[in-house]
């Protein structure tokens, strides 16, 4: 895919049908933003423009994990079928980052090896976080050893906090007298 005179776009958000819905369905938004416009076509005009050869897709935050691990396996392979099509469509023109439905790891671990057998992802797209399990966490550990395996490329993508954990303090005051010594 790499291209000599062209750039590779790696943060690129489609917005697969069946995501839009999800969205929809879960009264969730993208970190507060309506989710834009996005098709094929005026992707690719905007490609063009910004002279980039190769866009890799990927889906946005929110992650599509809303609390029910057996939606969020549906929801991560309508997904990744989509991006693979639009992959397939265009050769070399957009590649894919797939999503997994973290934190579900049987789930995970499933899609990875879907997505890399028979869809032929690039990669993975990861959030920092899936419904307030962090990528450190030891769950997810037979993820990253099943990703490992593959040799797999994986992206991480800033997502907002689903919650602030009981034991840490949503602010904590400085007292000023601090600053003057």
């Amino acid at each position: 895919m790499n291209t000599p005179d062209g750039k590779i776009d790696l943060h690129v958000h489609y917005l697969p049908r069946a995501y839009r819905e999800a969205l929809a369905q879960a009264g969730a938004d993208q970190d507060r933003f309506p989710p834009p416009d996005w098709n094929t076509e005026m992707h690719l005009a905007f490609m063009e423009a910004m002279h980039i050869a190769t866009a890799m897709l990927s889906v946005s935050s929110p992650h599509l994990n809303f609390g029910d691990d057996a939606a969020a396996r549906v929801l991560a392979r309508q997904a990744n079928e989509e991006g693979a099509a639009v992959a397939r469509k265009y050769p070399g023109r957009f590649g894919l980052l797939a999503s997994l439905p973290l934190p579900d790891v049987d789930g995970s671990i499933a899609e990875i090896a879907y997505a890399l057998d028979t869809l032929q992802a690039d990669g993975f797209t990861m959030p920092t976080n899936a419904c307030g399990v962090y990528l450190g966490d030891p769950r997810l550990d037979l993820v990253f050893a099943a990703l490992n395996r593959r040799r797999a490329v994986v992206v991480i993508h800033p997502t907002k906090p689903s919650l602030v954990p009981p034991n840490v303090a949503e602010r904590v005051p400085i007292p000023m007298m601090e600053f003057l010594f």
